[in-house]
């Protein structure tokens, strides 16, 4: 049994790897208390592996960075960039669409054609990177962000 956890965080760190360059900001900070990202210096804002006191893997964290406009003209103007991973725990998905209520508009990317919309519990499918995450998802018995997350607000 250690030895699948073991495997399973291990796998999950390959994955934090693969996916730090597309993910943004700290989770361990309310909104608002951020690092403006001039100032962050270090990956672990960004993403990070929480570990115990004997330095055993306990989860992968990612974040939210806040940026405010400092120009008189566009005072009150407030964006959140939201880090989420392709593949991860339902409760996480579940959390991220729980914050994505209180915006006034949630904006994302897509690699797909334009003008496509991603109904609620999507399927993936029918590419090599769509390949690629569902065997990373059923590897380490996780789920895909596009089966979780309401992209329809």
């Amino acid at each position: 049994m250690r030895n699948s956890v073991v495997g399973r965080w291990r796998g999950l760190a390959m994955l934090a790897a693969l996916l730090s360059l597309s993910l943004a900001a700290r989770a361990d900070e309310p909104a608002g208390q951020q690092a403006r990202p001039a100032k962050v210096k270090n990956r672990e804002h960004y993403l990070r592996i929480e570990r115990d006191p004997a330095g055993n893997e306990l989860g992968l964290q990612t974040a939210i960075l806040r940026f405010e406009s400092d120009a008189p003209e566009r005072k009150g103007c407030v964006v959140d960039l939201v880090g989420a991973v392709h593949v991860g725990e339902k409760a996480y998905y579940e959390a991220l669409n729980k914050r994505f209520k209180d915006y006034d508009a949630v904006l994302y990317e897509l690699v797909a054609p334009e003008g496509t919309r991603i109904p609620k519990g999507a399927k993936t499918g029918g590419n090599a990177v769509s390949f690629f995450q569902n065997g990373l998802k059923d590897m380490l018995g996780l789920e895909h962000q596009l089966e979780y997350i309401d992209y329809t607000r």
